[in-house]
């Protein structure tokens, strides 16, 4: 018979491992659809158990109460080694991509609303300080040809079409 305590040790340790697994999917931007917990056990038995679940999950909120149910139904077992995986991954989807596909289909909360309205605005001030900074440089570049021009400029513009073109001045 197992002990309380020994299942809340293989409790802690399916914890352990969805954590590792988390912090895994999460550094290769990855999420899961089926997750799989294999059990070897004290007499050498491998048992290996499967759910695929509703949607994809990545975090450790979302994989841990379904290992710890698939754990649950293999109890009482003595456990000698545990291991976690996930599988039919696909990438996670940017926070943008999920805004996106929420607008096209008209499904934003106010949330989503308030936070693309927000960066429509960051794009909007960034193209209007991107066309000011293109004004004062072509502002610039006219200041520094009138002054080449002040100073003799001509003989600098065949110095320069000369350097470009190979001949001599």
């Amino acid at each position: 018979m197992l002990s309380a305590a020994a299942a809340a040790a293989a409790a802690l340790q399916a914890e352990n491992l969805v954590q590792h697994l988390a912090a895994d999917m999460e550094s290769e931007a990855i999420e899961a659809k089926t997750l799989t917990l294999k059990l070897k056990t004290t007499d050498f038995a491998v048992r290996t158990r499967a759910v695929t679940l509703p949607g994809h999950v990545h975090t450790v909120q979302q994989m841990l109460p379904p290992i710890l149910k698939l754990l649950r139904a293999e109890l009482p077992c003595e456990i000698r080694l545990m291991g976690v995986r996930g599988s039919s991954l696909r990438r996670v989807a940017s926070t943008e991509d999920m805004l996106n596909a929420a607008a096209a289909h008209g499904r934003l909360n106010a949330l989503q609303r308030m936070i693309l309205q927000g960066r429509q605005q960051q794009q909007q001030r960034g193209e209007a300080v991107g066309q000011q900074q293109g004004e004062q440089q072509d502002e610039q570049h006219l200041q520094q040809e009138q002054e080449q021009e002040d100073a003799g400029g001509e003989v600098g513009q065949s110095a320069a079409y000369n350097a470009e073109h190979g001949a001599a001045s």
